[in-house]
């Protein structure tokens, strides 16, 4: 009889000793798995706070120059149409034709505005680091003189078409020099009030 008892018993605590084991390991096994996910989330939060230090000022920083950008392009460019009316109207007497005298207003205009962007905009980021130099001389002068010589082929395009051939066989050397010292003035112009806007 008490052979029997302490089999039963024996049993009883083998079974116990089975089941505490195996809900041993299921709490093992659960906590190395709360380990990993922790760790995964602190992997994550260090991520994000990676993002936040590093990557997202960077873009904000981006976005914030952008935005600061597009009013003053709206202004340049409002700016420029001023010129192009100031212009038209002052000189369109001068023409044999009002639409002349839109050619030739639009195409001068237009390449003083667009010199003046490849200047501030491409031209002294990239070549004035460290003060006007060499290179920004011969690269500014080089985008003055053809960018002219554009202008003036549109126009002395316009006029041959209209009007025929120019009388004065060096009516493109003289319009040419005009012209050229027209874009200097521009583009100096330009770079004081853009000068004066920095500095305000």
């Amino acid at each position: 009889m008490h052979v029997r008892c302490a089999k039963i018993l024996l049993n009883y605590l083998s079974k116990r000793r089975i089941q505490n084991r195996a809900s041993w390991n299921s709490v093992t096994q659960s906590s190395r798995s709360d380990n990993v996910a922790l760790r995964s989330a602190k992997v994550a939060c260090g991520q994000s706070d990676y993002l936040k230090k590093q990557i997202l000022p960077s873009q904000s920083k981006t976005v914030l120059e952008s935005g600061e950008r597009m009013p003053k392009l709206k202004w340049s460019l409002l700016a420029w149409i001023a010129v192009w009316g100031f212009w038209l109207t002052l000189t369109y007497g001068f023409h044999p034709t009002f639409l002349l005298a839109m050619i030739v207003t639009t195409s001068l205009v237009g390449v003083y505005a667009v010199t003046t962007y490849i200047n501030h905009l491409v031209l002294i980021p990239r070549l004035c680091s460290g003060g006007i130099g060499g290179r920004y001389l011969i690269s500014i002068t080089a985008v003055m003189t053809l960018l002219t010589a554009v202008a003036l082929a549109i126009i002395r395009l316009s006029y041959l078409v209209t009007l025929g051939p120019d009388p004065d066989p060096y009516g493109f050397y003289k319009h040419y020099a005009i012209d050229l010292f027209g874009m200097a003035v521009h583009v100096g112009l330009a770079a004081l009030v853009v000068r004066f806007a920095q500095v305000r």
